[in-house]
């Protein structure tokens, strides 16, 4: 095994979680998953509709004002947020959203995990990004309706 390998970039998970809530809640982009679309309207709706005890999201949390706001992607994958978009018509794909980013943190910041499961999570996020946009290029264009462009580098 060579030691003389080529150094490679990679973002930490805190800035990669924060570019995807960010990339999410811009309201110019248009975040289509087949059929779907991961829209931040869906958390407004449930922080109009839902008491906060069964969210816990607050109308900043789904701000775009401050970008790297680490806390509010915490809040955003919550399993709680999760339950009570199952009662939102057409949040489908934004619940498909916010299992790829909970994935992601699960996968890079969960201490108890195996090194399976880690491995697992890892590449379910990543194929799941390819094959997201590899289905975007008949449709749409993928500066506008993907997430950045260095994600898949």
């Amino acid at each position: 095994m060579s030691l003389n390998r080529i150094p490679q970039a990679v973002q930490d998970t805190v800035h990669i979680l924060a570019k995807l809530k960010s990339r999410l809640l811009k309201p110019s982009v248009v975040l289509a998953l087949g059929d779907y679309v991961a829209s931040p309207a869906f958390l407004r709706v449930i922080i109009q509709e839902k008491n906060k005890a069964a969210h816990g999201l607050a109308e900043s949390d789904v701000s775009n004002n401050d970008k790297m706001i680490f806390n509010a992607c915490r809040k955003i994958i919550d399993a709680r947020v999760m339950s009570c978009l199952e009662d939102v018509p057409g949040a489908k794909g934004l619940m498909v959203y916010l299992e790829v980013m909970r994935n992601i943190h699960y996968a890079y910041l969960k201490i108890d995990m195996t090194p399976e499961i880690r491995i697992e999570l890892m590449w379910t996020s990543t194929s799941f990004f390819r094959t997201w946009r590899e289905s975007l290029l008949s449709f749409y264009t993928v500066d506008k309706n993907f997430i950045t462009g260095n994600s898949l580098a």
